[in-house]
């Protein structure tokens, strides 16, 4: 009878602690998923800006280009000292 008793108080203390650790795991994973999901979010905004920036640096480096090739050609009408104002 006390055999009985002890395997009962020791199934009930084991059955207790195992669904203690599969709540323990069950909040770590969603510990897990809830950091994973923000680092999705954050890496998705990060190549987003990264895209934007990108294009504005091009933009900047086409209208560089554009100002620079403009320059040249007003310096060269100007050292030609030819040609109508209106060309200019």
């Amino acid at each position: 009878m006390e055999e009985i008793k002890k395997e009962k108080k020791y199934k009930g203390k084991i059955i207790l602690i195992f669904l203690l650790i599969l709540l323990g795991l069950g909040a770590y994973g969603y510990f897990w998923y809830l950091n994973i999901t923000k680092t999705n979010i954050q890496a998705k905004s990060a190549l987003l800006e990264n895209a934007k920036l990108k294009t504005e640096l091009q933009n900047q480096i086409d209208l560089k280009e554009a100002i620079s090739s403009e320059k040249i050609r007003c310096q060269e009408f100007i050292s030609q000292k030819e040609g109508d104002f209106g060309d200019f």
